[in-house]
């Protein structure tokens, strides 16, 4: 199963940026977290989710990639990924995988995982997986 992190604002902003406390992790243990770009470094998010033992994270993009995985500030393949702004040195504490999907990808993959947009007190909008609520 795929969850949504909610987060507390931070410096992302409302949104499900990785950017501030994780508010659902004890739903991300032993699963798959699917979460927004935006707001904070790409590494930060896969951390966020693998301390709350989460097994892989799904980034899904805000628009700004192209076709072939032109993302622009976040890096492409000829940049050597698509993480080029994060120091490689804090890749090396992430032990889980992570991938950067395409934003229509990411819009599918919502629609079939039931994601409802909530708005939470203090903490916006924020996608709710109307499976573990």
């Amino acid at each position: 199963m795929v969850l949504t992190i909610t987060v507390s604002p931070g410096s992302g902003g409302r949104d499900q940026s990785g950017a501030a406390k994780i508010l659902n992790a004890e739903q991300l243990a032993g699963r798959v977290v699917f979460v927004d770009r935006g707001g904070v470094p790409l590494v930060e998010k896969v951390l966020a989710a693998q301390n709350a033992g989460a097994v892989g994270v799904l980034i899904a993009d805000d628009g700004n990639c192209t076709g072939h995985y032109e993302c622009g500030r976040a890096g492409s393949p000829r940049d050597g990924g698509f993480s080029k702004r994060d120091p490689w040195q804090n890749w090396r504490d992430v032990d889980v995988p992570a991938m950067l999907i395409m934003k229509a990808e990411a819009d599918r993959l919502r629609a079939m995982m039931r994601l409802e947009r909530k708005t939470i007190p203090g903490f916006g909008e924020q996608w709710i997986d109307i499976h573990i609520q």
